[in-house]
């Protein structure tokens, strides 16, 4: 007759034990905790991300509403990476243009 034996229990630390013998409240050692007596602080806007009012084309010339993404130099001229919003067509779009088509919000269009 073959004898079967079990394993040893095995003994964790009070610290290394799973969520079975967690109190309401520690905070510590835990991901995420509960968020209370901790300031966490909001990052500031980054100065590239702006809204704007972008002027379109003959066929939809604007304003539009949009957001500035980033900008660029070619060629000694300023480009705008922006994301707008075409109302009449329903379209969002997001391109390149020249920094003369788009205009700061709270400045006249």
């Amino acid at each position: 007759m073959e004898v079967i034996r079990r394993p040893p229990v095995l003994r964790r630390s009070r610290l290394s034990r799973s969520n079975t013998c967690s109190t309401m409240r520690h905070t510590e050692r835990m991901a995420g905790g509960s968020g209370r007596g901790h300031e966490h602080r909001v990052p500031p806007v980054p100065p590239s991300r702006r809204h704007v009012w972008v002027r379109g084309p003959r066929e939809a010339p604007g304003p539009h509403p949009g957001v500035l993404l980033g900008w660029e130099q070619r060629d000694g001229q300023w480009f705008a990476l922006v994301s707008y919003y075409l109302e009449g067509d329903g379209v969002l779009a997001q391109q390149w243009l020249a920094a003369e088509l788009v205009t700061r919000v709270g400045q006249v269009p």
